[in-house]
């Protein structure tokens, strides 16, 4: 027996059997994006960028028209099965309501007129399969499924350059090809599946640059971190930590030139965003103005008093409908919880007033905002998804991430001492929690640093499996 486990594990650190894993990897998600054919999963956005790709297809740019605040039968069958509960009962659905009274979606984003709610990258690249292609929900589904193959090669690599003597990565690579979170993603027309292959690419060639320095690699880099930006703009503000694991990597000392270069590379990347929301919105914008509308969903609209209404919720909803029931008597400011009566303000200043009233509200609740923030953390270390209440959801939830969250944590533990080397890794699970549990929380934005987790859940695998090992076979 052990002998069989010892040579399979040996196996799964080929590069062949990896590259078996990554062809498996894609099969499985391809096929599952097929054979979904033109349904939608409920995930929230996925029309919004249906229509923002179909929009810059046709030539009319980054822009929503009226399909998605007006009921229209020229929708994904998502969004008119959406339209139909609608027209039922008006009731149950209070912002689409105000969306339709402000004509606007998200009470921001104007139909016709140029936006910059959304990073461009993801919206463009499925305009550009829907001009190869055609519009549909299936041919981006197998353009995700490659990239997130690809993820399976990028954490073997990274595993053997951040953990060279263990034999983790193979078992890493094995445990992403088949990682539940992963494959249902993917079948999703929104960021994360993008953003995940993006960002595991910048790890991936940084941990490259490290073991062989030179401009190449540097390059690469920058141009993946700078299209990572173009994905959700906020990573920018990890540049910094890049240099920091760059200061105390574990090894030769490093070429500061080139690794300069890639940062100030990864941000000319970024002009032309800029100069477009110049052109097109009137102002240099680099932030996207969907900030404070996010804001204030996980802030004061908690409070609202359609959040207030009675009804069934489940998971993370009936957590934060008990929450805001028990604290709204202590709130103040209470002006600044209902969405602002918009009238002909821009989507940029729709966005500064959102979050000028996030902000007041911050001030005038502080002792809020800080339970809040650990719901926000509970909520993106939650199992299972909220509105997915089936059975299937949940055992799939608990076999995957159900049990890779205690590992990961014991293998960040037991690999403390190696933080030299793994400090980029640290730094990025570090990041993304401190960034979500301040901002907007959830599966989905958990999802991109999951790989790192599995890598580290992979570690304590072989660590235990040495253990076990080493007290059941030493004296036989």
């Amino acid at each position: 027996m052990k002998g069989k486990i010892n040579a399979f594990v040996w196996r799964l650190n080929r590069p062949k059997t990896v590259y078996l894993l990554m062809l498996t990897a894609f099969v499985i998600r391809a096929g599952f994006g097929i054979a979904l054919g033109e349904r939608a999963l409920p995930m929230a956005d996925q029309a919004v960028f249906d229509e923002l790709a179909r929009n810059i297809a046709d030539g009319r740019g980054l822009m929503v028209t009226e399909r998605l605040t007006i009921p229209s039968d020229d929708v994904i069958p998502e969004v008119r099965a959406r339209w139909d509960r609608f027209e039922a009962d008006p009731e149950k659905f209070p912002e689409r309501v105000r969306d339709l009274r402000l004509n606007a979606l998200w009470g921001v984003i104007q139909p016709g007129k140029p936006t910059a709610f959304i990073e461009p990258l993801v919206p463009i690249i499925f305009a550009t399969i829907y001009k190869i292609f055609g519009p549909g929900l299936i041919a981006p589904r197998i353009f995700q499924s490659l990239l997130d193959a690809l993820v399976v090669g990028m954490l073997f690599g990274i595993g053997n350059i951040a953990l060279p003597k263990s034999r983790a990565p193979g078992i890493a690579a094995l445990i992403y090809a088949f990682y539940p979170f992963s494959i249902m993603f993917t079948g999703a027309l929104i960021t994360q599946p993008i953003y995940l292959f993006l960002q595991c690419a910048s790890v991936y060639l940084f941990f490259r640059f490290m073991r062989e320095p030179g401009w190449g690699v540097a390059v690469l880099f920058g141009i993946a971190f700078g299209l990572t930006i173009l994905t959700r703009i906020s990573i920018i503000t990890f540049a910094p930590f890049f240099i920091i694991a760059l200061a105390v990597w574990d090894g030769e000392k490093p070429k500061w030139t080139p690794a300069i270069s890639a940062l100030i590379l990864a941000g000319l990347l970024l002009i032309p965003w800029v100069v477009r929301n110049q052109t097109a919105m009137g102002e240099p914008l680099l932030l996207p103005t969907k900030g404070g509308r996010n804001l204030w969903e996980y802030n004061n609209q908690v409070f609202s008093r359609e959040r207030l209404i009675e009804g069934e919720y489940q998971g993370t909803d009936e957590l934060y409908f008990r929450f805001a029931k028990n604290n709204i008597d202590k709130i103040k400011g209470k002006q600044f919880i209902k969405f602002p009566e918009f009238t002909d303000e821009t989507e940029i200043e729709r966005d500064r007033i959102l979050n000028n009233n996030v902000r007041q509200f911050i001030r005038l609740n502080p002792g809020i905002f800080v339970k809040l923030c650990f719901l926000r953390f509970y909520q993106f270390f939650r199992v299972t998804p909220t509105h997915h209440p089936h059975i299937f959801f949940k055992l799939a939830a608990w076999a995957s991430f159900g049990w890779i969250l205690p590992l990961s944590i014991f293998g960040g533990v037991i690999l403390w001492k190696n933080w030299r080397r793994l400090g980029l890794i640290y730094l990025l699970i570090l990041y993304n929690i401190g960034i979500h549990t301040l901002t907007a929380s959830g599966i989905p934005h958990r999802l991109p640093i999951d790989p790192f987790l599995i890598l580290l859940a992979a570690f304590s695998l072989h660590w235990i499996g040495a253990k076990f090992e080493e007290i059941f076979y030493a004296e036989r």
